[in-house]
This record gives C-alpha cells, sequence and structure tokens, in this order.
C-alpha cells in the first residue's frame, strides 16, 4: 500500500539570480517533488513568513538588504522547530557561532553544495526530535497535574518519592492532608 507523502516545502534566500538557481537546482535533484518558495527580497520575505509554513529555511548568510542572523531571529520568532541552514561564499566563523547561538541548524559554504543535501537530512531528524520531546514533554506535565489534581482531591494521604541513584530518598511532593 503507497502513502502520499507530503513533499518537503523550502523556503530559499538568496539575493544573487545565479546562486538562487544553483540552490534551487541542488534541493530538486536531492528532493525531488519539493516545493520551494525563492526569496530575493525584504518585502518578498515578509510576505512568505507571514503566509507559508516551511520545512526547512535555506539561506544566504549575505544579503544586500539584511544579514543572516536577522533573518534567523525572524524565522525563529514564527517557526521556532523549522531548521535553518546559511549557505554563503565567505567564510564567517563569528556570524556562524552567533547564528549557532540563536539556533541555526547548520552552515555550508556555496563552495560545497553537495554537504547541502546531508545538512538539511539531519536537520529534519533534529527538529523532528526536538518536537517530539516536546510534545513528550507537555504530555507529562499534563498528566503529573492530572495527577496532582486527584491526589488533592483525594481524602487520604498522597505523597511521591523519587529514589536518586546513590539510594537516597527524596520527598518532590505531599498533598495538604499530610502537611
Amino acid at each position: 500500500m503507497m502513502h502520499d507523502t507530503p513533499s518537503l516545502r523550502f523556503l530559499i534566500i538568496d539575493d544573487d539570480p545565479d546562486d538562487l538557481k544553483r540552490l534551487a537546482h541542488c534541493l530538486r535533484k536531492g528532493f525531488p517533488g519539493a516545493v520551494l518558495h525563492e526569496i530575493t527580497g525584504k518585502q518578498d520575505l515578509d510576505e512568505a513568513i507571514a503566509q507559508h509554513p516551511f520545512d526547512v529555511v535555506v539561506s544566504e548568510y549575505q544579503l544586500k538588504w539584511s544579514n543572516g542572523l536577522r533573518v534567523l531571529k525572524r524565522i525563529r520568532r514564527r517557526f521556532p522547530h523549522t531548521p535553518v541552514i546559511w549557505v554563503s561564499s565567505a567564510s564567517h566563523d563569528e556570524a556562524i557561532a552567533a547564528g549557532m547561538k540563536a539556533g541555526l541548524n547548520d552552515y555550508v559554504s556555496k563552495r560545497h553544495l553537495q554537504r547541502l543535501l546531508k545538512a538539511i537530512r539531519n536537520s529534519l531528524e533534529q527538529a523532528k526530535r526536538c518536537q517530539q520531546e516536546a510534545h513528550t514533554l507537555q504530555a507529562l506535565r499534563a498528566a503529573e497535574q492530572r495527577y496532582r489534581v486527584l491526589s488533592e482531591l483525594t481524602s487520604d494521604y498522597a505523597y511521591l518519592l523519587h529514589i536518586k541513584a546513590d539510594g537516597s530518598v527524596v520527598c518532590e511532593w505531599v498533598n495538604e492532608r499530610f502537611t
């Protein structure tokens, strides 16, 4: 039985038309059927961020109208889990370090675009794990809250103990009837 998997949606940001074509060609070759949204200017970026969710963002770091760090921060505000990968012809070591601190997933030199596809796949896997962890943590917190509510409503004593690796016992929580 075949399953229709949705096509990956890419936002490609580069103000050099030749580089934009090379990036698009590389992505089409590596991800057949992908939907590519190509951006060359700030206004196009504003519209794209407002209207479309994307699976991956591939952005030139050095733009005539902005820089990769500003673009990254704007994308992170709207799409916190979407992988963002910078590409550039020049090396920007300090900017890359700042980008990584701000949530950049990877950096690929335009001279080594063959690495881009692997960087995208790795970033997608990492984003999927992060989203799963966030959902798991949210479910755990909800279950803990339900347990606390139930235990507060009981007329019996309720408490939660945690046994540490060294064997010591720590009282994490006690209902009001116990205190």
